[in-house]
């Protein structure tokens, strides 16, 4: 389309229209004028797109501009994967939908021939560390405490794991949303009783089983390189039982200043991982720090805006000050 402006990005931030953490970053950008492009998933459609994989080299062209990145070109990637891209289901949607939205998902997941450019974080990296049972083989490796865990769906493995007053923590193997009809379901970790766990409907899949703690404070612990910043997580003063995401609205965040070993085992964790970036979910009991999980494109806008720990400064610095160093 002649005559629209032409941009020549150093950085891509492949995000989602909807994403309010990738805006603080955006925002960051644009005060340090560096040149990016952002393509929201929803929006790709609205783009002549081509990709040239053999040189890798992407070009772009919507009604408002245009622009060019190849591997020399681009620094860094910022990839903040969709949530609903993990939907299980696509109930209501015809085929054809399905179909757009699987071949426009591998499109992005092709963005990865730019090999010369940092990502934060790679989709390689982030697939692998989403899996619960890598990351807590790499909790271990790096010293951390981490609670007993199962996978099963055997009812005995619930009665190996259960605390001393019965309870147990149970939840997905994985983290999906899925729908029925025009409801949206999302898993969360529960507290049981050991003995609901011994019924049929437990063995129709596998579940991650673990030490159930009754007492403990949680913490959400943000890491981006080297830089870590720590919030303790109540409500009304008080420990949040159970997974503190059902009182989000509730919940209220401190910062908290992690001891050294437990700061550098954070930081440790996440480039184990193979990350740049990851949020982590801490818990203290009894005297001792456990690591629960680690998500590789975890939120952390409302810390930023409640607390105004400068992540998407530090995240922009990085994506930035970059001169082409490949995480893939």
């Amino acid at each position: 389309m002649p005559g629209v402006p032409v941009v020549v990005p150093r950085v891509l931030v492949l995000a989602s229209r909807f994403d309010l953490t990738c805006d603080y970053v955006c925002s960051s950008l644009r005060s340090r004028s560096c040149p990016f492009v952002r393509l929201n998933f929803e929006d790709l459609a609205t783009f002549d797109l081509t990709l040239d994989p053999l040189r890798p080299t992407l070009r772009g062209q919507s009604a408002e501009f245009a622009f060019e990145v190849d591997n020399q070109s681009l620094s860094a990637v910022y990839w903040r994967q969709p949530t609903f891209l993990r939907e299980a289901s696509m109930a209501g949607q015809l085929p054809e939908v399905q179909f757009r939205r699987a071949q426009w998902a591998c499109f992005l997941r092709s963005l990865m021939v730019f090999d010369n450019a940092l990502w934060v974080n790679s989709p390689v990296s982030t697939y692998r560390a989403e899996h619960k049972a890598v990351q807590l083989q790499a909790a271990v490796s790096v010293g951390f405490n981490v609670p007993d865990t199962l996978i099963s769906n055997a009812k005995e493995s619930a009665q190996v794991l259960a605390e001393p007053s019965g309870m147990v923590a149970i939840k997905g193997v994985d983290t999906v949303l899925v729908r029925d009809q025009d409801t949206e379901i999302f898993g969360y970790t529960n507290l049981v009783e050991r003995e609901r766990l011994s019924g049929h409907e437990f063995r129709s899949a596998p579940a991650i089983l673990q030490h159930a703690f009754v007492n403990k404070l949680d913490l959400r612990v943000t890491v981006l390189g080297e830089g870590v910043w720590g919030a303790a997580i109540t409500s009304q003063g008080r420990p949040i039982g159970g997974d503190w995401r059902l009182a989000k609205t509730d919940a209220d965040f401190v910062a908290f200043s992690l001891p050294r070993d437990i700061s550098d085992q954070c930081v440790a964790v996440t480039r184990q991982l193979g990350l740049k970036f990851g949020a982590i979910d801490l818990v203290h009991s009894e005297g001792k720090f456990y690591f629960l999980e680690i998500n590789p494109t975890g939120e952390w806008a409302w810390l930023q805006a409640r607390l105004n720990f400068p992540i998407s400064s530090a995240i922009a610095t990085l994506l930035s000050q970059t001169e082409g160093a490949s995480t893939l």
